[in-house]
């Protein structure tokens, strides 16, 4: 039995004392700084007003490169723009009352874009509620195996390759094309996912999908090689 509950703990009075506990096997040890360091996402955790908390390895070489977020103070931010809407997403998602998970476009150089999944953190052992701030390089691409989404939500293979196609951030037509399919037939097979999941819009889909045990479990891939090279 796996506990993939996130909890946070204080061990001391700065903030580089915090410690994450995410998973801990049937003996007990934890493991948690190993599996989080394996986790495909860089991930940065910050209280409701911005504070870091912790990073995991990839998010402290993502921050260490200014490539996204900064994190400067000891706060992190956008590292280009005001970066309301990320300020907003982190305040959200830290507010004990709507707890709100969303999807936030982050700047990059050469007009890239990051798409950073701010997600609500609860602890028992920390007074203030905190954020998880999970990022994906975007030249890399979710290698999501379809058997998996389809024994977590209950899908049909066809309807898995549409998540997998929506979390890559392909257009409807693009994965129409691709599988030998109309539109029309994608955007209904859509439709079931979204009963199916609970969901209602592709942002909450992305969400979901990425918080879940499928996608801790993803492995990244360079944009250009295997089955889907070429398509971002």
């Amino acid at each position: 039995e796996i506990d993939l509950r996130i909890e946070i703990g204080k061990v001391g009075d700065g903030p580089e004392e915090f410690h994450l506990a995410l998973v801990r096997d049937v003996s007990g040890e934890n493991r948690s700084r190993e599996l989080l360091d394996l986790m495909a996402s860089a991930m940065v955790v910050v209280d409701g007003e911005g504070r870091y908390l912790y990073a995991n390895g990839g998010g402290e070489m993502l921050l260490s490169r200014h490539d996204g977020l900064v994190a400067t103070d000891g706060l992190v931010r956008a590292a280009r723009g005001d970066g309301k809407a990320l300020r907003d997403a982190v305040r959200a998602a830290a507010n004990p009352t709507s707890a709100d998970t969303s999807v936030v476009p982050l700047a990059r150089d050469e007009g890239k874009l990051f798409y950073a999944l701010v997600a609500p953190l609860r602890s028992r052992t920390v007074r203030d509620p905190s954020a998880a701030i999970f990022l994906r390089d975007p030249d890399f691409v979710w290698n999501l195996p379809e058997q998996d989404l389809s024994r977590a939500f209950a899908l049909t293979r066809a309807e898995a390759r549409v998540v997998v196609g929506v979390v890559r951030g392909k257009t409807i037509r693009d994965i129409a094309a691709e599988n030998g399919l109309s539109p029309n037939t994608v955007r209904n097979q859509l439709a079931h996912v979204f009963q199916k999941t609970g969901t209602s819009r592709q942002a909450e889909l992305v969400a979901l999908v990425l918080t879940s045990v499928v996608a801790l479990g993803s492995k990244p891939e360079p944009v250009g090689a295997g089955p889907d090279a070429g398509i971002a």
